[in-house]
């Protein structure tokens, strides 16, 4: 064999042997990643997989009257512009590496619905005199137990729908360590939203570069805050220059036996092109569950 076929095999199998190697172990280097000691909580608790399912109310008085009109709001709708909101949201976690350290490495896939119902189309007046159980799911507070039926209310009777999705990679650790650790990211994401009865072409919206940090570990887990440039096609002027900030809080709590953890949430985000153009100001909260508690919960 010529000299420089040996070479170009020999440069070849030393390129390829760290790749074997890596396959060998999972996919990660032969070199065990840090873990934290015993007395130190985990820096990461998340699974490679979450599913959620929450219900909730949505506030929009503050919102654009462009956003407002596209949902279906009238000028004889007075008062506080409040709706009913319900969905699922989902992350799963292509890869991670040294998750424990202070360069975390993760990238996720990750994706949200909201289907809406405006207040406007419920009557929770009508079990006034009789038993509270003939109200409208949502109209019957917000628990473990009430949660799926005004899950399926919502979704049953939505007038509008939102959705979006996107791939977040976080690189940064904040609080390695600590009982409340975050990781910083940057994200991409597409969404759109349309109404029922439509009938012509979904709208662009939540559609967005943003970078933010998300809580890792502890009661906050899955909380975050992140800013970022986007477009919305719901407004006439500057729609593909907009300024987009969500804030997500959630707190989860211990569940006692045989029963099953419910997350209270609340949530603001702001759309604005910092110019004289329409800002859009949505608040929402409600109980956030996880999807594999569904089965439980509808046995019930």
């Amino acid at each position: 064999m010529p000299r420089n076929q040996i070479s170009s095999a020999l440069l070849v199998v030393a390129l390829a042997a760290p790749l074997c190697a890596a396959a060998d172990n999972g996919g990660t280097s032969s070199k065990a990643e840090p873990q934290p000691a015993a007395s130190e909580p985990a820096s990461d608790e998340r699974k490679d997989f979450e599913g959620n399912f929450f219900v909730g109310v949505s506030i929009d008085s503050f919102a654009a009257n462009q956003a407002k009109n596209y949902i279906g709001y009238t000028a004889a709708d007075s008062g506080t512009k409040t709706g009913y909101a319900a969905g699922i949201d989902f992350g799963f976690r292509f890869f991670k590496r040294n998750p424990e350290s202070r360069w975390p490495v993760q990238l996720w896939v990750f994706g949200e619905t909201i289907h809406g119902q405006r207040s406007t189309e419920v009557n929770c007046q009508q079990a006034q005199g009789g038993q509270a159980s003939e109200a409208p799911p949502v109209c019957q507070g917000y628990s473990a137990t009430t949660a799926p039926d005004a899950f399926l209310a919502v979704l049953r009777n939505s007038s509008s729908l939102e959705a979006y999705s996107g791939l977040r990679l976080e690189f940064l650790k904040f609080n390695p360590g600590g009982e409340h650790s975050a990781n910083l990211y940057v994200k991409s994401q597409l969404g759109f939203v349309t109404v029922q009865n439509n009938g012509e072409d979904i709208v662009d919206s939540h559609t967005k570069l943003a970078v933010g940090t998300i809580m890792t570990n502890g009661d906050f887990r899955g909380s975050y805050l992140e800013a970022g440039w986007g477009r919305s096609d719901l407004f006439a002027l500057h729609r593909g220059r907009r300024f987009k900030v969500d804030g997500y809080v959630q707190w989860c709590t211990k569940p006692a036996a045989g029963k099953v953890s419910i997350c209270p949430f609340f949530e603001m985000t702001v759309d604005s092109d910092l110019g004289r153009g329409s800002d859009d100001v949505r608040t929402y909260y409600g109980i956030n569950l996880n999807l594999q508690q569904l089965g439980s919960l509808f046995g019930k």
